[in-house]
């Protein structure tokens, strides 16, 4: 390839997601990992619950996120009734 020509061979180049994104742009996550802490701690956030119901969720629901944050918002009620008895 020469200076200020583009090159024509797409098969040294990475795909591009269907979506249209490019492939440098971090992708969506898809699946919930409760295996790292890290990424535990930042599920958390996202769904606004502890990491205990997020381990609970992906027990229950597996690992897509649609499913977990279903699952989480379904029980969300049961855990606040938890939480008042205790209390």
């Amino acid at each position: 390839m020469r200076f200020g020509h583009a090159t024509t061979d797409t098969a040294s180049r990475p795909a591009v997601p269907q979506t249209g994104a490019s492939p440098d742009e971090p992708q969506p996550a898809t699946q919930v990992n409760v295996g790292d802490p890290l990424e535990l701690q930042l599920w958390a956030l996202r769904f606004d619950a502890t990491a205990a119901q997020v381990r609970r969720a992906v027990a229950a629901a597996g690992t897509r996120v649609a499913a977990v944050a279903a699952w989480i918002d379904a029980h969300r009620a049961d855990d606040l009734e938890l939480l008042a008895l205790r209390g």
